[in-house]
């Protein structure tokens, strides 16, 4: 919701360190709970688990843009978040047992490509819907999307496979692992604290409402 914060804010009379917390509570929530939610379910079967995720996120969505209250939105982003923090886990590790021999690293780059186009284009994307038809209308579309994407997966996608026993390391990787994920988390401090008062400042600098999603 980083583009709609500012009307988010208007919608619920919140302030700006309020509405932040849609953005930064999210993240952070993606953050701690990705381990955990990860060993938890490692016994469960992969394919079913990526639906179950994909169905929490939509409904999450959807209940977000009916929310009437400021912390009914809350309520919504922080399932939401749980959702992305699983479904992230298991899709890493689905794609690359999916892919043809010699090809993991292809896979998980195009995993990683979503990703990067959701940021790229989603999100003023969704800016732009908000400032068309109103901010509801951009999660609700989202919900909707994201329903679908879980219907094409049920049909399409092949049960795989899963090592379970693997889950019972907390670190896997060791130290050099501990060292990538402390980089990315540095990094993705950094883009979410940008973006949680990326909107909020770029108006109070002056810049028009309409131009918002383009910049």
């Amino acid at each position: 919701p980083i583009g709609l914060l500012p009307d988010i804010m208007t919608a619920f009379s919140v302030d700006k360190a309020t509405a932040g917390l849609l953005v930064s509570m999210y993240a952070g929530l993606v953050a701690v709970s990705s381990v955990p939610l990860t060993r938890l379910t490692r016994h469960v079967a992969r394919k079913p688990l990526l639906l179950v995720t994909l169905g929490i996120f939509s409904a999450s969505n959807l209940w977000a843009s009916v929310a009437g209250s400021f912390e009914v939105l809350v309520a919504a982003r922080t399932l939401g978040g749980l959702a992305h923090a699983l479904f992230f886990a298991v899709v890493i590790g689905y794609a690359a047992r999916i892919a043809p021999e010699g090809q993991t690293g292809r896979a998980i780059a195009l995993v990683a490509t979503g990703t990067s186009i959701g940021i790229v284009l989603g999100l003023p994307a969704g800016t732009a819907l908000g400032e068309l038809i109103g901010w509801r209308f951009t999660f609700a579309s989202l919900g909707i999307l994201v329903g679908l994407c879980g219907v094409m997966a049920m049909t399409l996608l092949p049960p795989v496979s899963h090592d379970a026993e693997a889950g019972k390391q907390f670190v896997p990787g060791g130290g050099r692992l501990i060292t990538i994920a402390g980089l990315a988390g540095l990094c993705f401090l950094g883009y979410s604290t940008l973006y949680t008062s990326v909107s909020p400042m770029l108006l109070d600098a002056g810049l028009p409402k309409a131009w918002l999603s383009a910049a």
